[in-house]
């Protein structure tokens, strides 16, 4: 069973546990241990991968991004998902229109529903523990092999999307009333 971790060093060591190694007793031994490495490069990815769908934790309402007064240009924050709109890039570390074909900018430029990446330690706690539980299922799944382990994580792997989907709706007060197509209906 695994717990839920409150440091990326709690999840590394869940997953390699949870597969029978020892675990490590400080972030920096994780280049000393090929199974760390992998569990800590499983949590990256997985991490991304979930916060990459925008999550109320992960979602600013709106973002307002200047340019540089000698440039022009705006520096890409490394952090952004998905900003909201289609039709700006990252190219070259800048924000790039796509539209107009160019990279700089006279005026700010304001994006509304910006999803961005969170760090491991920073997420909710159900969070925490999805991306354990789902990276330690790819884990076991691609180094292991092991079926009744497999079975074992994916039972908990449902059981922690359920507690997401549960925390996700608690956090963002879901009203019926606040839907667009709902409130059109109602004022015919």
């Amino acid at each position: 069973m695994i717990l839920t971790p409150l440091t990326e060093l709690d999840a590394i060591n869940e997953i390699i546990t949870a597969t029978g190694e020892d675990g490590i007793l400080s972030i920096e031994e994780v280049s000393e241990n090929a199974d760390a490495t992998m569990a800590q490069k499983m949590i990256e990815s997985v991490s991304r991968e979930i916060q990459q769908e925008g999550w109320d934790f992960n979602t600013i309402p709106e973002v307002t991004l200047f340019p540089d007064t000698n440039t022009g240009k705006i520096k890409w924050n490394t952090y952004f998902l998905r900003l909201g709109s289609t039709e700006y890039r990252n190219r070259g570390g800048y924000l790039y229109n796509i539209t107009d074909s160019t990279d700089k900018f006279a005026t700010s430029v304001v994006f509304s529903n910006v999803i961005v990446l969170i760090p491991f330690d920073e997420l909710p706690e159900v969070f925490r523990k999805y991306v354990t539980t789902k990276a330690a299922l790819a884990f076991s799944t691609r180094f292991l092999g092991d079926a009744e382990l497999e079975n074992s994580l994916s039972s908990e792997l449902s059981k922690a999307y359920a507690d997401v989907m549960t925390y996700e709706l608690d956090t963002q007060k879901v009203n019926v009333f606040n839907n667009t197509s709902v409130s059109e209906v109602g004022t015919r």
